[in-house]
């Protein structure tokens, strides 16, 4: 990746270093949780020692909880949710490489490890930090929300049983699904965090995630009700500005009325600007 004054950026330049949480491999899921509650993560590197062995994300604790009903009991180990074995980089690597792994094989981070031991951890969160989307967006300055949006969306009601909601962001692999009222205006929006959220505050997470009654909540209990989203002509910039500024990985795109036409993501974001810059280097 090309940033003024013709360096190349490698994953060193954003990988995080400072309090990295990691899990072990035979720790429980509830305590993986608890993790990432804690620390306001998606993904969690598993250690054996001082070797990564494998991710753990919000999603694997999400599919664990849809199909088992609870993280309880001997089965319930992060051993049995990660991903493994782990996709990772070094801090060398061109950071534009990097990112068109994590957006072949569906990934959101990269543990970085140096000399087999764990250094770092990029995550799609990084790569549509201020450094980075400077470095994107000259290749990408005339685009609209609505040319980068993706536009076939599942979406749900306020009323809709949360845990169908939870069974189609399971099945479909959605971390954001938008919620609409009968006009298709956006009044909503549910996000892997917000059903993380049930967990209540961090330091309760292992008492209360495993027992909480959720099969008769809707939708609208849990739903975030002040939703941030752009307008269809609003710019690259303007999308990664309030991404990065609200710590969000997805908005909804609307109309002049308010309706729902599209959402986007960091990974449209990174998909577009990574094929234009493939494109610029040929």
């Amino acid at each position: 990746m090309q940033v003024p004054g013709g360096m190349n950026m490698k994953v060193k330049d954003c990988m995080v270093v400072r309090n990295l949480l990691t899990v072990g491999e035979d720790d429980s899921l509830a305590v993986a949780g608890h993790k990432m509650a804690w620390g306001g993560l998606r993904h969690l590197p598993v250690v054996r020692g001082n070797e990564v062995v494998g991710v753990i994300a919000e999603r694997d604790l999400l599919v664990w909880r849809a199909e088992r009903g609870s993280w309880d009991g001997p089965a319930g180990l992060v051993r049995a949710a990660m991903s493994s074995p782990p996709e990772v980089t070094v801090p060398d690597e061109d950071l534009a490489q990097a990112a068109a792994r994590m957006l072949a094989r569906r990934i959101g981070c990269l543990p970085v490890v140096l000399q087999g031991r764990l250094v770092g951890i990029i995550t799609s969160s990084d790569l549509v930090g201020s450094r980075v989307s400077d470095a994107f967006a000259s290749s990408a300055v005339d685009l609209s929300a609505k040319e980068l949006m993706t536009s076939y969306v599942y979406k749900v009601s306020a009323g809709d049983p949360l845990m169908e909601a939870v069974d189609l962001m399971v099945a479909k692999r959605i971390r954001h699904l938008p919620v609409v009222d009968g006009m298709g205006n956006v009044v909503g929006i549910l996000s892997e965090r917000d059903l993380r959220s049930l967990l209540g505050k961090p330091v309760d997470a292992l008492a209360v995630w495993p027992a909480q009654p959720i099969g008769h909540r809707t939708v609208g209990d849990v739903m975030n009700r002040k939703v941030v989203q752009v307008a269809a002509d609003q710019t690259w910039s303007d999308v990664i500005s309030t991404m990065v500024s609200h710590n969000v990985g997805a908005l909804p795109v609307v109309g002049r009325g308010g309706q729902l036409l599209g959402m986007i993501s960091y990974v449209d974001l990174l998909r577009e600007a990574t094929r234009r810059l493939a494109t610029e280097m040929r």
